[in-house]
């Protein structure tokens, strides 16, 4: 037998669900890149970059407790050819405060928010002094961010989940 195709309109409500978040990445992306530290920073209490990218380099370990997630990300992010290798590691923090504000429009999403308050709460996020200054500069909390936010996205996926599989034990019986 053959398949019809999708539908049209799927096709369109599919790229309608994209758009915000699309936007929220061009958005955030771009105002990381035009305001990313151009290399080792002091600014935003930034005083651990050269530890991390000479210990990202070298395969060394900048100081207890080593973050060694964040080193091995950085040694992948120190291969791509672009720019200073500190402008690497900046790169790397601004891709995981991205990611952090994607998650975090997930979890709104996922909670039952609409697609457009979910996003302008991502984006108070991103832009949020506090996440915006780690976004542009060699440290570790914005993977820590990122790992947060996987973190409540998982644990509200786990919950809806859970919540489920009771109700269908109890229909069951």
């Amino acid at each position: 037998s053959k398949e019809s195709p999708a539908p049209p309109y799927c096709i369109v409500n599919r790229l309608k669900q994209l758009s915000i978040p699309a936007v929220l990445i061009a958005f955030l992306g771009y105002l990381y890149w035009r305001t990313l530290a151009p290399g080792l920073t002091w600014a935003f209490d930034g005083a651990d970059g050269g530890d991390l990218v000479t210990a990202a380099v070298t395969g060394g370990v900048p100081h207890p407790t080593g973050y060694p997630t964040y080193l091995l990300i950085a040694s992948a992010f120190l291969r791509i050819p672009l720019g200073s290798l500190a402008y690497r590691t900046n790169l790397l923090s601004a891709v995981c405060m991205l990611a952090s504000a994607l998650i975090i429009f997930g979890i709104l999403r996922r909670a039952g928010a609409h697609a457009l308050p979910a996003a302008i709460a991502a984006l108070a996020f991103g832009t949020f002094p506090l996440a915006w200054s780690q976004a542009i500069i060699t440290e570790v909390n914005a993977l820590h961010a990122a790992f947060v936010a996987a973190l409540l996205y998982a644990v509200l996926a786990i919950q809806a989940s859970a919540i489920r599989d009771i109700g269908v034990g109890v229909l069951a019986g």
